[in-house]
């Protein structure tokens, strides 16, 4: 079993919608610490000049960090630039969680998470996820094309709810970026913790699998089997942390609308190839359960 209380840090390391602010919240109160903040990392000086880079997408629980983004888990996890906050000494103990969702579901999902209730939201929003901090890219063009992006991807969603057709259009420009993003996704964690998940057949019965990369320990979980995720819990878990869900779709300002979405919508068979034939879809969904969730979308 893995005993929380002895790890010197937990990373919640996955994609957006999949629950993770779900497993952020659980694992944090069997923690010695549940200080929620902001983690701001001071960069190198540069000609005398003191910066600090802000990532707001990281939530931190002293030990117990959520985040999203790639280069960061690299720096704490590997050798990387000085200081490094939370950096992973070799005599540290760490536990990294990781979640698969198809994106045939997850897609949409994180879709309608971008939707904000009113044009100015949706203008800030844009501006968030073109910041550098977030993108991990020096920031490029001009405030039009923060607006345009709004209109892309974190359109107010008033401006779709009676147009399915360009609810459609938006929808397939966001699933094309968001496939070609993620396909990586666990090649990269791979990478970054120096481990191969895809060594061995993943245990449809257990519902999860478990790596280790020197005093690195890996969680795979499936975001379709989170019914389950408490007896996993209990069983590889001491002390056994209380599932707490969190934002969950079906529970927000826009759910009847995103059901409805979800109900009509029809994926290209371009689309359905390019995302059945990611390796990680292939590798943790079994070819019946693959069919079954296109039929809906077919």
């Amino acid at each position: 079993m893995i005993n929380l209380n002895s790890l010197n840090k937990v990373f919640i390391y996955t994609y957006g919608g999949v629950g993770s602010m779900s497993l952020h919240e659980t694992i944090k109160t069997v923690q010695k610490y549940s200080t929620k903040q902001k983690l701001r990392v001071k960069n190198k000086p540069h000609k005398g000049r003191v910066s600090y880079r802000v990532y707001k997408d990281i939530f931190t629980s002293e030990n117990v960090v959520h985040t999203h983004i790639n280069n960061f888990l690299a720096q704490e996890i590997r050798q990387g630039p000085r200081p490094r906050p939370l950096c992973n000494h070799k005599n540290e103990k760490t536990l990294v969680i990781s979640v698969a969702r198809n994106l045939f579901d997850r897609n949409i999902s994180h879709f309608f998470e971008q939707f904000k209730k009113t044009p100015l939201e949706a203008v800030n929003a844009a501006w968030y996820y073109n910041t550098s901090w977030h993108n991990n890219l020096p920031l490029q063009g001009s405030w039009r094309q923060f607006e345009n992006d709004a209109k892309e991807c974190c359109m107010p969603l008033s401006v779709l709810e009676d147009d399915k057709a360009l609810a459609e259009e938006h929808f397939s420009i966001f699933n094309k970026i968001q496939s070609k993003k993620l396909e990586n996704w666990f090649d990269n964690l791979n990478s970054v913790l120096n481990t191969n998940v895809f060594d061995k057949p993943f245990d449809f019965e257990k519902k999860y699998s478990i790596h280790t990369a020197g005093n690195v320990t890996i969680l795979t979980l499936r975001f379709e089997d989170i019914q389950y995720w408490q007896s996993i819990f209990d069983k590889i878990f001491t002390p056994s942390p209380i599932l707490k869900e969190k934002n969950k779709s079906s529970e927000k300002w826009y759910s009847d609308i995103y059901k409805q979405f979800k109900k009509d919508y029809k994926y290209s068979k371009e689309n359905i190839n390019i995302m059945s034939n990611i390796n990680w879809m292939k590798f943790y969904y079994k070819k019946d359960e693959l069919n079954s969730i296109i039929k809906k979308y077919k």
